[in-house]
C-alpha cells in the first residue's frame, strides 16, 4: 500500500496553483492563520504537534516554516516547506510524549528519572513527513482530500518505518482523518551506571553488567484518528490515539480534546488529555509516583503574531510536566 502511495506522488507532484486561507483573506493573514488552514487538526499550537501524528495534516501552502519550542535550554526544532499542492516536514524529536501525542512504550526507571528532574522525552531519530492534496485544494467549499506518509528513522537499531495518514475536509469547516505508523522504543542499560529514583522521588545508584537482559527494546503500533470543526476565527480538535506494544499486544489509549481561539494577532489554546494506560502517573497530593488506570492533564497556550512571518508562543505542559516552554516560529 506505502509503495502504491508512493507512486501517485510521484506520478502527480507537480506544483499546481491552490487557493489557500491567506489568498481568501488577505487582510487577515498572519503566520497564525496558517494553522487553520491545515486540512486536519488546525486547532493544535505546533507545526510538529499535528503533522508527526498524520503526516496528511502537513500544510501543502507555499513558503517555508521553521519552528522550534524550547525549554530548559533545549530547542525542538521542526522545518516544513509546501509548493502549493505538496508540503513536507522534519524534525529532530517529534510529538511522541507531549500533550498532543502518543504515548511511547518507556521503561519505568527512564520514566520516574524524567518526572522527577523535570526532562523532556527525547529520542535518537529522525521524522519526515510528507503530504499530498490529491483534490479539493483549489475550490472554497466541498470535498477535500490529502494522503501522507511519514519515515522514521531510529539510530539506536538502525531500523526505520514507514506510516500513512489520510485526510478529509469539507468546505475547510469539518474534517477527518486516519493514520497509522510504526515506532520503536530503544534504552540500553548495559554496563551503566545509573539513577533509580523511588516512588517518592528519593534516588540511589546501581551499576548494571553488559548482559543483554538490560537492553531495552520495544516495537509499537500507533494509530490516530481525529475529528475537527474549523470556523472563522474558532477551531476544535478531538484526537485518539491506539498504540499497541508488538511484543505482548498490549494496549494503551490516549484522547486529546484541544480548541484554540484566533483573535487578531492572538491564538489561544486550550486542551485536555486522557490516557488510559498501565503506567505510573504523579499524585500531587500524595506526593509520589502511583499506579492509575486514568490519568489527566490540561493544556495552555498563547500565542502572538509578529506581522506576517514570525509567532512567539508560551505553552503549559506541552511535555506532560505542567512545565512552561517557549515557542518560535518564523515561515516566510
Amino acid at each position: 500500500m506505502l509503495k502504491f502511495l508512493s507512486i501517485i506522488f510521484l506520478i502527480i507532484s507537480t506544483p499546481v496553483y491552490s487557493i489557500t486561507i491567506c489568498d481568501l483573506f488577505p487582510e487577515y493573514c498572519t503566520n497564525l492563520k496558517r494553522n487553520q488552514s491545515r486540512p486536519v487538526n488546525s486547532s493544535y499550537p505546533t507545526q510538529s504537534s499535528a503533522v508527526f501524528n498524520n503526516p496528511a495534516a502537513v500544510n501543502t501552502d507555499r513558503g517555508l516554516g521553521i519552528e522550534s519550542i524550547h525549554y530548559k535550554g533545549k530547542a525542538q526544532l521542526g522545518i516544513i516547506t509546501g509548493t502549493g499542492r505538496i508540503g513536507e516536514a522534519i524534525s529532530n524529536n517529534p510529538s511522541e510524549e507531549t500533550f498532543f501525542g502518543n504515548g511511547v512504550q518507556e521503561d519505568y526507571l527512564s520514566y520516574r528519572e524524567r518526572w522527577f528532574e523535570k526532562n523532556q522525552y527525547e529520542s535518537e531519530k529522525f521524522v519526515f513527513s510528507t503530504a499530498m492534496n490529491i483534490f479539493g485544494k483549489k475550490k472554497r467549499k466541498g470535498l477535500q482530500m490529502d494522503l501522507g506518509i511519514n519515515y522514521r528513522n531510529i539510530n539506536d537499531i538502525n531500523t526505520s518505518y514507514l506510516g500513512g495518514g489520510l485526510a478529509l475536509n469539507w468546505s475547510r469547516i469539518i474534517s477527518i482523518s486516519y493514520a497509522e505508523f510504526r515506532d520503536a522504543y530503544v534504552k540500553d542499560f548495559r554496563g551503566k551506571t545509573v539513577s533509580l529514583y523511588n516512588t517518592d522521588g528519593s534516588k540511589s545508584t546501581t551499576t548494571f553488567t553488559n548482559d543483554d537482559i538490560y537492553l531495552y527494546e520495544r516495537h509499537f503500533q500507533v494509530k490516530n484518528y481525529t475529528f475537527g470543526i474549523n470556523y472563522h476565527n474558532w477551531s476544535f480538535d478531538y484526537s485518539w490515539f491506539t498504540t499497541t506494544n508488538l511484543d505482548d499486544n498490549s494496549k494503551s489509549y490516549v484522547k486529546v480534546f484541544n480548541s484554540s481561539l484566533f483573535y487578531k494577532k492572538w491564538m489561544f489554546s486550550f486542551g485536555n488529555r486522557e490516557e488510559e494506560s498501565q503506567r505510573e502517573y504523579f499524585d500531587p497530593k500524595k506526593d509520589r509516583m502511583i499506579t492509575q488506570k486514568f490519568k489527566y492533564n490540561v493544556f495552555l497556550g498563547a500565542q502572538y503574531a509578529i506581522g506576517k512571518h514570525f509567532v512567539v508562543g508560551i505553552f503549559n505542559n506541552y511535555y506532560l510536566l505542567n512545565e512552561w516552554s517557549l515557542g518560535l516560529t518564523f515561515f516566510f
